[in-house]
């Protein structure tokens, strides 16, 4: 006498499809590697640089995003946090939240400093992204211009220097650039102490083209 087949139930195939779903998940998430956190950000960047372990050293907010600076013997280095960005290999995407690297100040060169300008909203303030490192003992603040004779502005950006937890002096900040001035590219520093004076003056170690944070910072 045959058996009757009997049809698996609406709970076990609801069960089965949850376990297939679940399966599939992780392997999206496997290869997507989404970002959740800032630190993820900087792991996966050291991971593309084959540096050690770096150190937050300092903070700043471009937008909505998060730019985080740290830094280890190998130098410093900066990311941007962007929630769920991919972060995996397999995609070619991990660069995606490395800003820009520099190698640490030397005495020839006591400074290393990089400027990345952000378009402004029609009518409203665009912002300049502002960080590196100093070695200079009395060192206080960090001015910004463009020295070239060509240069349809005459604007200068002042931020003052912080001490790091390693004991490094930094700048790590987001200046306002007024609304009018959409090509202010800066190509000059100078380092300055708590009077004013100018200790140091030299060209910036990167200034990058105007860049829009969304869908990300290039």
């Amino acid at each position: 006498m045959k058996r009757t087949k009997k049809l698996p139930s609406r709970k076990a195939k609801t069960l089965r499809r949850g376990i297939i779903l679940a399966v599939c998940l992780v392997g999206i998430l496997a290869l997507y590697q989404p970002c959740l956190t800032p630190g993820q950000a900087i792991r996966a960047s050291e991971a593309e640089l084959g540096w050690e372990k770096t150190q937050v050293l300092g903070e700043t907010q471009v937008l909505s995003r998060r730019v985080t600076l740290s830094g280890s013997r190998d130098g410093l280095m900066a990311t941007v946090f962007r929630p769920f960005q991919p972060l995996s290999p397999l995609l070619g995407r991990q660069g995606e939240a490395l800003l820009w690297v520099s190698n640490t100040p030397s005495r020839a060169y006591p400074s290393s400093l990089t400027a990345i300008p952000f378009r402004p909203e029609e009518g409203q303030e665009g912002s300049l992204l502002l960080f590196g490192q100093v070695d200079l003992a009395e060192a206080a603040a960090v001015r910004v211009y463009d020295k070239e004779e060509s240069s349809p502005s005459d604007l200068s950006l002042e931020a003052p220097l912080s001490t790091g937890a390693d004991g490094r002096q930094l700048v790590c900040t987001t200046l306002p650039l007024p609304a009018q001035e959409t090509t202010f590219l800066p190509s000059w520093h100078e380092i300055l102490d708590q009077a004013g004076h100018i200790l140091y003056a030299g060209p910036l170690t990167y200034t990058a083209p105007f860049s829009s944070i969304d869908p990300m910072i290039s």
